[in-house]
């Protein structure tokens, strides 16, 4: 049989939900193909390039996203692209794709999705923490045996999405799911220090910079701070 190209494709602006479900299927299909005897040629592709993340260290294990995500579609045909953590299909600059009668798959636990093309199909779960989560329980259905670097790329997502446990996205199923993943190695203590804000030489001479320029409106109650991009560049 001839080789399968599959496209994993993260919406733009990745966050780490989205490039940790690229890492892991990635890892998936590799198991996948080992049990076919088939030959599966995957690429991963993003609209935009991904903004510097202390978590992505924790992910270098399965392959460096920085170095692995590209930012322009491939020019040869793709066979399946699947995209991950999109609501909106169209912020995945792939439409060019479904014009070539590429087929689609879609994982997300937005509450509304759009725009994905006819030619596919979606697994869909709105009450899920996470799209990471949501791979957590096909990769069980699936019996893909999870290691401990796979196990730490999907509770890095899961916890990035629910902001370290704390926000609304926050269920009985993210406790679950990452209790599931911390027993097979996830590394939270490494995860969980990741998402400390570090203070840095550079954050204090940022912040020298911003505080005189903080605007207070004792009349209304509120206070604010503006800067220009190239403040933004200065400090």
């Amino acid at each position: 049989a001839s080789t399968k190209t599959i496209l994993l494709v993260s919406p733009e602006k990745p966050d780490p939900d989205s490039v940790a479900s690229i890492l892991a299927f990635r890892e998936y299909l590799r198991w996948k193909a080992s049990c076919l005897g088939r030959k599966f040629q995957c690429r991963l592709y993003a609209p935009d390039s991904l903004t510097e993340n202390t978590l992505y260290e924790l992910i270098k294990p399965l392959g460096d996203p920085a170095k692995l995500i590209k930012t322009n579609l491939p020019r040869s045909p793709v066979d399946c692209c699947v995209l991950f953590d999109y609501g909106d299909a169209t912020r995945t600059n792939t439409a060019s794709l479904a014009a070539q009668g590429t087929f689609f798959a879609g994982f997300d636990h937005h509450p509304k999705t759009a725009g994905f093309p006819a030619h596919g199909i979606e697994i869909i779960d709105e009450y899920a923490p996470s799209t990471t989560a949501l791979l957590y329980r096909f990769f069980k259905h699936e019996g893909f045996p999870i290691n401990a670097d796979v196990a730490t790329c999907l509770l890095t997502g899961l916890a990035a999405d629910t902001g370290r446990f704390t926000n609304s996205l926050t269920n009985a199923e993210a406790f679950e799911t990452a209790g599931a993943l911390i027993r097979c190695g996830a590394r939270y203590e490494d995860i969980a220090s990741a998402m400390q804000p570090h203070t840095t030489l550079a954050r204090f001479r940022a912040q020298l910079q911003a505080l005189p320029l903080i605007e207070i409106d004792e009349e209304n109650g509120y206070a604010f701070l503006w800067f220009s991009l190239k403040n933004r560049q200065e400090w």
